[in-house]
C-alpha cells in the first residue's frame, strides 16, 4: 500500500533513486528545519561547556600540558594532542599511532609492498653492477667543472668503454666528450674526425633534426669542415707535380701557395664519417690560413708565416688549439712578451692540464732571464702531466741557465727514460758538456747520427766555444736548433 501511495505522490524514478541512494532531496522547509536542529545542538553543547566548572572544563578539553589548541589536535581522533616527539609536523597522537600499527594489511597492499621490495633490490643490483660507470661519469663532470679537460675526456672514455661492454650507448658521455675534443683538438685531424664520429654514435638521424641538438650538430659540421679543408691541403702538397719541391724552389713555392689560397675560392667535398654522404661546402677560412702558415714555415719564410698566423687568430680566436702555442712562441722570440703570456694564460684558462700553456710560459720566462720562474712553470705543468718529457727538458734548460747542472742532469736523464727525440738529445749534450762528461756527449752525438740527425748550427757554435750555454738558451730563438 505504501508503494502504491508513493507511486501516486511521485514518479517511479524517484522511488528507485531514493532506494538506491538512501537519500531524498530536501525541500526548502526541510532544509531550514535541519539547519535549525544543528544550530540547536551547537547551542546545547555550548551551554553544557559554560556550565562546567574550571576543573571539569580542563578535564574535558585539556591534557597535562593545558588547553589543546585546535591546531594541536590529532588529525585522526581530533581529541588528543599531536605527538611532537616524532617531529614538529607530525599529525597524530601517540594513541592513534599505536593503533595504526595493528591495522591489518590487505592482500593488494601486501602485493604492492612485495613488488616495491623486488624492484628496489633489482635497482640496487643494477646500480652496483654499473657503479664504476656512474663513478667515472661523476669524475668526468667534476673534472670538466674544474677545467681539467684532458682528464674529463679520459673519464668519459672510461664511461663509454664500461657501458658499451653492456651494449648500452652512454649518449651524454659521447656528446660531452665530443664537445671537449673539439675545444682541445689534441690529436689534430684525428680529433676532428673523432668529434663527428662520436656524435654519429650518440644521435639517431631523427634526433639530429631536433632543435635541442642544434649546437651539437653545428659542432659536428664545423669539425668535418675543418677535417675536409685539411685533407684538401694534404692533397695539394702531396700532388705528384710537386714531388721535387725544395725550399730553394721559389717558383714552385708560389705555385703551391697559390693552390692553397685557391681553396677559399672553391667548394670542397665533405664526406660523412660513415662514408655514405658527401656535401660540397666552402672550406673553413681560418684553417686555410693555418695551412698557409704551415707551408710558409716549413719553407723557411718565417715573416710570411707569422702574418698568416695573425690572420688565423683574427678569423677564429676561439680556436686556441689552431694558433695559440705557435703564435706565442714567435711573440716570445720577437720580443712581445706580454702577448705571449696572454696566449699562455688563455690556453691554461681553457684547460688547466694543457701542457702547451706551461711550455709557453716556461719558454717566455727563460728568454726574459727569469730562470727560477721558468723552472717553476715547467714544474707546475709536470704536476698535471708528470710524464711530459718536453716540460722536463724545459726545466733542465732553466736549471742549466741558473748553473744548477747536477739537477739539470737528473731531470734530463728522467726525460730520456720517458722519450727520445732530437731536441732532447741536443739539450742533454749541453748539460753533459757543462758537467765535463765528454763520454756522455759523444754517446748522444752517436745516437743522433744513428737517427740521421745532423748537429744544428747553434749547437756547433756552442760546442766550438763561440757561444755559452746561457747564450744558447736565452738569445735569438732561445733554442738548440
Amino acid at each position: 500500500m505504501e508503494d502504491e501511495k508513493k507511486i501516486k505522490e511521485g514518479t517511479k524514478e524517484d522511488i528507485v533513486l531514493e532506494k538506491r541512494s538512501g537519500e531524498k532531496e530536501f525541500s526548502g522547509a526541510e532544509l531550514n528545519d535541519e539547519l535549525e536542529r544543528l544550530a540547536q545542538t551547537f547551542r546545547n553543547e555550548l551551554k553544557k561547556a559554560q556550565e562546567l566548572s574550571d576543573e571539569e572544563f580542563v578535564e574535558a578539553y585539556a591534557d597535562d600540558l593545558g588547553i589543546i589548541p585546535a591546531e594541536e589536535l590529532c588529525e585522526c581522533c581530533g581529541e588528543r594532542r599531536r605527538d611532537k616527539s616524532r617531529g614538529e609536523s607530525y599529525q597524530y597522537c601517540s594513541v592513534c599511532r599505536e593503533n595504526m600499527k595493528i591495522y591489518p594489511l590487505s592482500i593488494p597492499n601486501i602485493l604492492v609492498a612485495v613488488a616495491i621490495v623486488v624492484l628496489a633490490f633489482m635497482s640496487t643490483m643494477n646500480f652496483c653492477t654499473d657503479f664504476n660507470g656512474y663513478d667515472y661519469m661523476y669524475k668526468a663532470l667534476k673534472a670538466e667543472d674544474d677545467n681539467k679537460l684532458t682528464s674529463a675526456i679520459k673519464y668519459y672514455d672510461e664511461v663509454i668503454d664500461i657501458f658499451s661492454a653492456e651494449e648500452v650507448t652512454p649518449k651524454k658521455a659521447y656528446l660531452n666528450s665530443a664537445q671537449l675534443i673539439f675545444k682541445t683538438m689534441d690529436d689534430g685531424t684525428n680529433s676532428m674526425y673523432e668529434v663527428s664520429h662520436r656524435i654519429d654514435i650518440a644521435l639517431s638521424e631523427i634526433e639530429k633534426k631536433l632543435p635541442i641538438y642544434n649546437s651539437v650538430i653545428e659542432t659536428q659540421n664545423k669539425s668535418m669542415l675543418l677535417y675536409g679543408t685539411m685533407q684538401e691541403f694534404y692533397n695539394i702538397i702531396s700532388d705528384e707535380k710537386y714531388a721535387d719541391y725544395t725550399k730553394e724552389n721559389t717558383e714552385m713555392y708560389k705555385s703551391i701557395m697559390a693552390d692553397i689560397v685557391a681553396l677559399s675560392e672553391k667548394e670542397i667535398s665533405v664526406v660523412s664519417t660513415d662514408g655514405k654522404t658527401t656535401q660540397l661546402k666552402q672550406p673553413d677560412e681560418a684553417m686555410v690560413k693555418f695551412c698557409q702558415y704551415m707551408f710558409a714555415y716549413v719553407s723557411g719564410n718565417y715573416d710570411e708565416s707569422y702574418s698568416y698566423m695573425l690572420e688565423t687568430q683574427e678569423l677564429a680566436p676561439a680556436y686556441l688549439w689552431l694558433y695559440a702555442y705557435e703564435l706565442g712562441i714567435v711573440e716570445a722570440q720577437t720580443g712581445d712578451v706580454s702577448k705571449a703570456k696572454e696566449l699562455a694564460k688563455s690556453m691554461i684558462d681553457l684547460n688547466v692540464e694543457d701542457s702547451d700553456g706551461y711550455t709557453l710560459y716556461s719558454t717566455v720566462e727563460r728568454i726574459c732571464g727569469n730562470f727560477e720562474k721558468s723552472a717553476r712553470w715547467a714544474s707546475k705543468g709536470l704536476e698535471y702531466t708528470p710524464e711530459n718529457a718536453e716540460l722536463m727538458r724545459l726545466k733542465a734548460m732553466a736549471l742549466c741557465c741558473s748553473g744548477d747542472y747536477e739537477q739539470a742532469k737528473t731531470i734530463i736523464d728522467k726525460a730520456l727514460e720517458k722519450q727520445q727525440y732530437a731536441m732532447l738529445y741536443f739539450t742533454a749534450i749541453v748539460v753533459e758538456n757543462e758537467l765535463g762528461n765528454k763520454g756522455a756527449v759523444d754517446e748522444f752525438k752517436e745516437a743522433l747520427k744513428t737517427e740521421g740527425v745532423e748537429m744544428s748550427d747553434r749547437m756547433n757554435e756552442y760546442l766550438s766555444g763561440k757561444i755559452t750555454a746561457l747564450q744558447l738558451f736565452t738569445e735569438g730563438t732561445g733554442e738548440v736548433e
